[in-house]
C-alpha cells in the first residue's frame, strides 16, 4: 500500500510538473504574442506617425509654393501697374508736347500770315503813292 501511495504520489507530482510546464510555456506562448501584437501596433503607430508627418510637410510646401506664386503674380502686378502709369505719362507727355509744338507752328503761321498781309499792305500803299505821284 504505501508503495502504491508512494507511486501514486509519484504520479499526481509528475502529472502536476506536467500541468506546470504547459502552464508555463502557454503563459510564456501568450506573452510572446502579446510582445509580437505590441510591435505590430507600435509599428503601425509608427508608420501612422510618418504619414501624418509627410502629410503635413506636403501642405506645408503647397501652401509656401501658393504663398509664392501669389507674391510672383502680385509682384507681377504691381510690375504692370507701374509699366502702363510710366506708359500713360510718357503718352501724355508726348501729347503735351505736340500740342505746344502745334501752336507754335500755329503761332509761326500767324505771324508770318500777318507779315505777309503787312508786306502786301505796304506794297499796295506805296503803289497808290507812286500812283498819285505820277499824276
Amino acid at each position: 500500500l504505501q508503495e502504491e501511495e508512494a507511486e501514486r504520489k509519484k504520479a499526481e507530482e509528475a502529472e502536476r510538473e506536467k500541468e506546470r510546464q504547459l502552464f508555463e510555456k502557454a503563459q510564456q506562448r501568450l506573452q510572446e504574442e502579446e510582445e509580437e501584437e505590441r510591435k505590430k501596433v507600435e509599428a503601425r503607430a509608427a508608420e501612422e506617425l510618418e504619414r501624418e508627418k509627410e502629410r503635413q510637410l506636403l501642405e506645408k510646401t503647397q501652401r509656401r509654393l501658393q504663398e509664392e506664386e501669389a507674391e510672383r503674380k502680385k509682384a507681377e502686378e504691381a510690375e504692370r501697374e507701374k509699366e502702363r502709369q510710366l506708359f500713360e505719362k510718357a503718352q501724355q507727355r508726348l501729347q503735351e508736347e505736340e500740342e505746344e509744338e502745334r501752336k507754335k507752328v500755329e503761332a509761326r503761321a500767324a505771324e508770318e500770315l500777318e507779315r505777309e498781309k503787312e508786306r502786301q499792305l505796304l506794297e499796295k500803299t506805296q503803289r497808290r503813292l507812286q500812283e498819285e505821284e505820277a499824276e
